[in-house]
């Protein structure tokens, strides 16, 4: 499930490039606030994501010729690498999936990925086989509950892998408290049922996520003058697929409209992100290309993939609860 090639980690001094992350005025969201970022680098990586125009046609996720919750395969037919971030979606086939990691495949090949089941409620074939890749990205309570079931028996010092079944069985516990709790109709208990009622609540009181700023290429989203994370992917053009996603996400846990007084929010984004030069990066083995880093700080864990040297990827968040 978490394979030993996971944990192949050597902590690094390299300047890595946190420092060029820069953030702009944050625009309120009901009771949240939400920071744009910008990676001011002044050479962009050529890479495509799953949801890049036409690279649908191009890529292949299917699962194993013998079936397994844990991992499926992907095949690269584009003429450049694909991102597959940590938490995609990946809706169909025998039941549904996130990745469990970033992903970087290069142009012209294939690999297997681990994987974590979002669908308790079902084992058959859907559709074509294949898996579609859809906007959506396990919204936060679901990156929580990976890194500490992780973390119960790898502290990142420990070569040891995680149990499969502990991990997920906890995401399909989540799963269904949140079906209960949200009173969503998932006759598979699927994560998928449980973002689109959150998502078609926001429709019909016609709450509009902050629109993208001009070169924007990440958020970072604050609440009751606490951090809960930020998400930034290399390239206007490919965060702009993921804004909404990366949003919903990020604000997943407790939303309302109208803020209360005692929710009145200070400027503390802009802090938070400077302490971020001050966290562990940790090099771990990359599956197919690219380099891949964890990043553990106080009461923070998160993870960075690079291309040519330069950061595609940045994902940081809190981890008491938000």
């Amino acid at each position: 499930f978490i394979h030993r090639q996971y944990f192949w980690l050597m902590q690094t001094t390299e300047a890595l490039p946190l420092s060029s992350l820069q953030i702009g005025d944050a625009s309120p969201f009901g009771n949240y606030r939400i920071y744009p970022l910008f990676l001011k680098e002044e050479f962009h990586p050529s890479y495509a994501t799953l949801l890049s125009h036409g690279i649908g046609e191009k890529v292949k996720i299917s699962e194993q010729e013998s079936a397994r919750i844990a991992r499926v395969e992907i095949s690269n037919r584009a003429k450049v690498p694909v991102l597959i971030p940590n938490g995609q979606a990946l809706i169909g086939a025998k039941q549904n999936r996130s990745a469990n990691r970033d992903y970087l495949i290069r142009a012209g090949s294939s690999s297997s990925i681990e994987v974590s089941c979002t669908e308790k409620g079902r084992w058959s074939m859907s559709g074509t086989g294949e898996f579609a890749a859809i906007a959506d990205l396990d919204p936060i309570w679901m990156k929580k509950v990976k890194i500490e079931e992780i973390n119960k028996v790898d502290d990142r010092r420990a070569n040891i892998i995680a149990s499969p079944l502990a991990m997920q069985r906890k995401i399909w516990d989540s799963v269904e408290e949140k079906c209960k709790k949200g009173k969503v109709d998932s006759r598979s208990s699927a994560l998928h049922d449980v973002i689109r009622k959150r998502n078609e609540y926001l429709r019909k009181k016609q709450i509009l996520i902050p629109g993208l700023k001009t070169g924007q290429e990440g958020v970072l989203v604050t609440h009751r003058d606490r951090v809960i994370g930020l998400e930034c992917l290399s390239g206007p053009e490919n965060y702009a697929l993921y804004h909404r996603a990366i949003v919903t996400s990020l604000t997943f846990e407790h939303f309302k409209m109208d803020p209360t007084p005692e929710e009145s929010q200070t400027d503390c984004g802009r802090e938070w992100l400077e302490s971020l030069n001050d966290m562990t990066f940790i090099r771990s083995k990359a599956i197919n290309t690219g380099e891949h880093y964890l990043l553990s700080g106080k009461k923070k864990e998160g993870e960075m993939t690079l291309l040519n040297g330069t950061a595609i990827h940045i994902s940081v968040i809190n981890l008491p609860a938000a």
